[in-house]
């Protein structure tokens, strides 16, 4: 049982820590010149990652989310009063925690009054796309299709076959035979809906490349995705075709709990004699899991 336990023990700490790696953080530096009330001192993270929480140790404050910066990140900030001792000495040592769901970084900071800082916070995610197109849909124009993405980022790049249509969140009349309409959705401001009208009596319409196009979705930090529609369709006139994009964060910490959970699991269960053996076979397929 002890030989069991050391190896589950050996094999939380190796794929917590891959988990780790996976996080680009850089701990809150002062920010040279900005200052703020001389009671207070505030905490500053830049994330491309949502749903971040940020707190500390010495007080009940939370950081929150303000707005975003000119390259689509969101800006959180943490905002501490200074207790009378605090103020008296000038300064509040803390325990600052940026997290998300699938992990956390800390940093012991002392921060001093009027001053603020700012660090850097990031978890990789991908783009996926799901295909909501209706089947029996029609564009009720003639000589015309439309394909739509709607999208929580209100900054993407939207490629027609390798020419860009929107760049940054803004249209492009780039392909004479493209429009390009920019809105937010009916009834949720907070999504963004990429409408490309295509003229299809236009000649670039008769080619293999315009009937199956591909189109090419980037934000600015993010991987890009290729989007094909489904297996059949050709882009016709009178028809439709709309996508929801998601932004998906690594999943690691979900298969780090599923390998583990496994590993246990099967661990126990393993008689004492051929346990040695098979603890080690079954580490070494776990962490190949990865």
């Amino acid at each position: 049982m002890r030989r069991s336990m050391l190896l589950i023990f050996v094999l939380t700490a190796g794929l917590l820590q891959a988990q780790n790696n996976l996080i680009t953080y850089s701990e809150p530096q002062e920010v040279a010149g900005v200052t703020i009330s001389p009671t207070a001192t505030k905490v500053v993270i830049i994330s491309p990652n949502k749903d971040l929480s940020l707190t500390h140790s010495m007080g009940h404050e939370r950081g929150e989310l303000v707005g975003r910066e000119p390259n689509g990140e969101y800006r959180y900030e943490l905002t501490h009063n200074l207790n009378e001792d605090e103020q008296d000495d000038g300064f509040c040592k803390t325990t600052v925690t940026v997290s998300v769901a699938q992990g956390s970084k800390s940093s012991a900071l002392v921060l001093r009054a009027g001053k603020c800082y700012m660090g850097t916070f990031e978890i990789p995610f991908k783009f996926s796309c799901v295909d909501e197109s209706n089947d029996k849909a029609v564009y009720p124009y003639e000589g015309k299709a439309k394909v739509s993405f709607t999208s929580e980022e209100a900054d993407l790049q939207i490629k027609f076959n390798g020419t860009t249509v929107v760049e940054d969140g803004k249209p492009l009349q780039s392909l004479g035979y493209v429009e390009v309409q920019v809105s937010k959705e009916s009834g949720n401001s907070g999504l963004t809906v990429y409408e490309l009208t295509f003229d299809t009596n236009s000649e670039a319409a008769g080619t293999s490349q315009f009937k199956r196009p591909t189109f090419g979705l980037r934000s600015s930090f993010s991987n890009t995705l290729e989007v094909q529609l489904r297996e059949g369709a050709q882009l016709n006139a009178k028809t439709m075709f709309k996508y929801r994009v998601l932004l998906q964060l690594v999943e690691t910490v979900i298969k780090t709990k599923k390998v583990l959970t496994s590993a246990t699991m099967q661990l126990m269960l393993m008689p004492n004699k051929p346990r040695k053996t098979g603890s080690l076979l079954l580490l070494r397929d776990s962490i190949n899991k990865l």
